[in-house]
């Protein structure tokens, strides 16, 4: 059976540092129930400071349509000083799912990793924020970082156990005759930049495939703010585009002025309650407007997975000011492209 959904990432929101806004989640949302998604997934980056933005966490969860709702940690979740893993994981999901650990419950919340049924398909949730200490053992991202200890190795990996449970995962599912949908911050393709342990993430759905022709079909990702959709060994591979926060730079990018362009700005209290009408701000008032170009809608992608093909209908948007980054990659645009793409049948 066909099964559609919407899927969204590195919506990087926080007052005052990026340009993403609540009616740009609301959009998205909007999209999601006028095109009749079955949930709603991100890939991660959603937010880069959780316990501050009720306004969009709580509209995320408790959005009005009770669209369900299963995100995945990307490596900024941890980022503002004061975030625990524990915070972030009880805001991936809205519904009950299946956590890797021994019990499939999430015990004290420090866990990142879930996989849920649907119909006869499976959507299994990972989490890249994993990497390797000197002392030889593995550890998660630690609370106030965007990513992994300055001394760790192999950064954006999943580490050996939540290999481990992902084969388990991903074996059941091809005993039980269910289509795979795996998502992931990091991507797991063979791009250079992919998580570390992308070839053997790739061994595994290439094993649970030969149990079951068909078993992983499609693997998500969010993480490069790219935009791009590839088949590789029978399974298809979707990068998706950043929402609104699509070309980011570590040096000043120079095109934005001290009065133009502009975006709308809301200051929220505490409980996530407007404190006053939307005003408009210089895109360099932002602190990270010097070193980010943004789009003007925010982009998200309906996918719908039909036995081995998946078709995805993307967002058109433009820079904000027709003000484009320089360079020449084609994968760098204020969009994200239709696509429809065949895997193994």
């Amino acid at each position: 059976m066909a099964l559609s959904f919407l899927a969204f990432a590195d919506f990087h929101y926080k007052q005052g540092m990026y340009a993403s806004t609540v009616a740009d989640l609301q959009a998205i949302l909007d999209r999601a129930v006028r095109e009749n998604a079955a949930f709603i997934l991100h890939a991660g980056d959603f937010c880069n400071d959780y316990p501050a933005s009720p306004e969009v966490t709580e509209l995320l969860l408790q959005n009005p349509y009770g669209i369900a709702v299963y995100g995945c940690c990307g490596n900024h979740e941890l980022e503002t000083a004061g975030t625990s893993m524990s915070f972030v994981s009880s805001k991936l999901t809205n519904r009950e799912v299946v956590w890797g650990s021994a019990d499939g419950k999430s015990g004290d919340g420090n866990i990142g990793h879930y996989y849920f049924d649907h119909g006869d398909h499976r959507i299994v949730v990972t989490d890249t924020n994993y990497s390797l200490n000197p002392a030889g053992f593995w550890e998660h991202n630690r609370t106030g970082s965007y990513g992994p200890p300055r001394d760790n190795n192999l950064g954006d990996s999943l580490g050996p156990d939540q290999l481990g449970w992902l084969e388990c995962v991903l074996t059941d599912a091809a005993k039980k005759q269910l289509r795979c949908i795996v998502l992931s911050h990091a991507s797991f393709d063979n791009r250079n930049d992919a998580s570390p342990d992308a070839s053997a993430v790739r061994d595994i759905f290439s094993r649970a495939n030969a149990l079951r022709v068909g078993t992983v079909t499609l693997a998500i990702n969010g993480h490069y703010h790219t935009d791009g959709c590839k088949v590789e060994e029978g399974v298809v591979y979707f990068d998706v585009n950043a929402a609104r926060n699509t070309w980011w730079d570590p040096t000043p990018h120079g095109k934005y002025g001290e009065d133009t362009p502009t975006f709308p700005y809301t200051e929220y209290d505490e409980n996530g309650t407007p404190l006053g009408d939307a005003t408009a701000r210089p895109l360099l008032s932002l602190s990270q407007g010097k070193r980010t170009l943004f789009t003007e809608a925010p982009l998200c992608a309906m996918v719908t997975v039909d036995g081995g093909t998946v078709t995805i209908r993307g967002t058109v948007s433009r820079w904000v000011g027709n003000l484009a980054p320089d360079t020449d990659r084609e994968n760098i645009r204020p969009e994200i492209r239709d696509w429809k793409v065949q895997a193994v049948k």
